[in-house]
């Protein structure tokens, strides 16, 4: 398993409250962490792969907008590293911001179950 350093969960920077770089003691805080850095990702920001993150862009234009995007949010979930299942789902979109809340549980490849929400 790879390891992950923790992150501020505010700031989304490496947490550095302790004065030293802290790991994940259990995979389902990792995978969790995993998750939300995914989603929050977009296409073309990560500069060392500019193919890496959810290209939210495109689907601003497109017919039936929520249901092609919880599919490949869906879909993308599921290949997050450690993702076993994905067990429940649902979303809120709000195209006056052009933001989309996600409510999700899955369950690890360790058999953990991590409940998440995020807005995106």
């Amino acid at each position: 398993m790879p390891t992950d350093y923790k992150l501020d969960s505010t700031t989304h920077d490496l947490d550095l409250s302790t004065q030293r770089l802290e790991t994940f003691e259990q995979n389902t805080a990792a995978v969790a962490q995993r998750i939300k850095i995914a989603l929050l990702t977009r296409y073309g920001e990560w500069f060392l792969d500019t193919g890496v993150g959810v290209p939210y862009n495109r689907f601003s234009s497109v017919k039936n907008t929520k249901l092609i995007l919880d599919e490949f949010l869906q879909e993308y979930i599921r290949n997050i590293e450690d993702v076993l299942t994905l067990r429940e789902y649902e979303s809120v979109l709000d195209p006056s911001n052009r933001r989309i809340s996600v409510k999700f549980v899955v369950t690890t490849t360790g058999g953990q179950v991590v409940d998440l929400e995020l807005e995106v």
